[in-house]
């Protein structure tokens, strides 16, 4: 499976990340990738998620796209919704709902 991260453009530049370093081994490995400042990312995610057969990992619902047919498929079914606790990083092990499939049987969709 691949990993991409899209983040706005304007991240890039120092004052705006809290791990500038990360960012640029990020970049630099071809897992990070920037959408122009002027753009919006969520649009990006989703339209490669929809191309590609991604997983979206974020915490927003993209409520504004809902309505879109492109991503009607990708937004109700393929949206994992994490949850921080410290340090930690956790995703749900019923990530659409407790009628919906297991952690594991989502992420091989």
């Amino acid at each position: 499976r691949e990993i991409i991260v899209f983040v706005p453009e304007k991240r890039a530049k120092l004052g705006n990340s809290t791990n500038q370093d990360l960012m640029k081994e990020l970049y630099s490995t071809g897992y990070l990738h920037y959408t122009p400042s002027m753009s919006y990312d969520d649009n990006f995610i989703l339209k490669y998620a929809a191309s590609y057969g991604g997983i979206v990992v974020s915490r927003d619902k993209f409520r504004e796209f809902a309505s879109k047919e492109e991503y009607k498929e990708v937004i109700p079914n393929r949206l994992l919704q994490p949850t921080f606790v410290k340090d930690d990083l956790l995703f749900p092990e019923d990530p659409l709902g407790r009628n919906g499939p297991t952690l594991d049987t989502f992420l091989k969709f």
